[in-house]
């Protein structure tokens, strides 16, 4: 092995050896500028490449921090992941579930900058590497996430607009310079009542101002009554995709 590629070889990360869970395979994406991003992945039980399949990039909140490519799918973040992967609702809708991990140091839209942050950019591409290795359905791409992840929904939407089918933020809202580039993409907010976290005056706040941006249509809102942002109610609700209709299939009926 010459001197370069040695080099090449110190440089980068060693990956660590982690069993699936629960179907969810855990892998290590590198970027072309250097940084590593811990994700899971979960493939659709009978794949086949000549089929196009939905994928749904869900991104966690900040308990689900780290580098060990697991609190992103366990705890707070189980109900988020799974609901996707249960054996009724995959003979159903067949679909990819993506889960990739924030640094411990680092949020989904934050620092607040005009550009998307670090973290964020890092998620959407792990998003387009999956396009490139597996059959995706292009018109069928979701972003979802709690609290922090929450937040880094919007911010997935106002770094790519127009590309995700339809946005599911629970608990979590953005910058106002998120809304105008965001404001093409259906939402669905959940947001608590009595969330002491994250207050629901922000969420309503958040939706009067994508109303001003002609949004309105796009979004609704939905008071989680006593739970903090509705996660008791999540394994049903959340799936008000119902068969995960493309682009041009959304209405704001079916959000």
């Amino acid at each position: 092995m010459g001197a370069t590629a040695l080099c090449a070889a110190a440089q980068k990360p060693a990956e660590k050896s982690a069993p699936p869970v629960d179907g969810f395979v855990a892998r290590w994406y590198h970027s072309a500028t250097g940084e590593t991003m811990p994700y899971r992945l979960f493939v659709p039980a009978d794949y086949l490449a000549a089929k196009n399949y939905p994928v749904i990039l869900w991104l966690h909140g900040a308990a689900g921090r780290g580098s060990d490519n697991l609190q992103q799918i366990s705890g707070g973040n189980f109900l988020g992941t799974h609901v996707w992967t249960t054996p009724e609702n995959q003979a159903k809708y067949h679909a990819f579930v993506i889960a990739p991990q924030c640094d411990a140091t680092k949020a989904w839209a934050r620092p607040h900058a005009e550009g998307p942050a670090l973290s964020i950019r890092l998620a959407l591409e792990i998003l387009d590497a999956i396009e490139k290795e597996y059959s995706i359905d292009r018109n069928r791409e979701y972003v979802a996430g709690q609290s922090m992840g929450g937040e880094g929904a919007w911010a997935a939407i106002a770094a790519r607009p127009g590309r995700f089918a339809a946005a599911v933020p629970l608990c979590g809202y953005g910058f106002e310079n998120m809304i105008v580039s965001g404001a093409r993409t259906p939402v669905w907010i959940w947001q608590g009542d009595k969330d002491e976290i994250v207050a629901v005056e922000g969420a309503r706040q958040w939706v009067a101002a994508c109303a001003k941006q002609e949004a309105r249509r796009n979004i609704q809102k939905f008071q989680a009554g006593a739970t903090t942002c509705g996660e008791k109610r999540l394994p049903t609700r959340i799936l008000f995709l119902g068969c995960f209709p493309s682009k041009e299939e959304i209405r704001p009926s079916n959000l």
